[in-house]
């Protein structure tokens, strides 16, 4: 699996935790839905740019997209949460 791949399914995660559609990310995202689901599937590279429109979107920090599931620690509530002391908890 490729890091895009890895983080469009970080995407689909966050995006489903918010009951987002494809369609109201791609209007807060900026971009056409058809590009949300290429995205999301990992068929289109995701740029730093694009990474923080996302970001914004969702609600997280650009570095959620790179902590993969296997390094959260489930937390009641959430699908994934962050483990203490990795700076996302500011």
């Amino acid at each position: 699996m490729t890091d895009d791949q890895k983080i469009g399914r970080q995407v689909v995660r966050r995006r489903k935790q918010l009951g987002l559609t494809r369609a109201a990310l791609a209007e807060r995202v900026g971009i056409s839905e058809a590009q949300i689901s290429k995205l999301e599937r990992g068929g289109l590279p995701f740029r730093n740019a694009l990474l923080a429109q996302f970001a914004q979107a969702l609600g997280v920090k650009p570095v959620y997209f790179y902590v993969w599931p296997d390094e959260f620690a489930p937390r009641k509530g959430d699908e994934f949460a962050p483990r203490k002391g990795d700076g996302m908890n500011s």
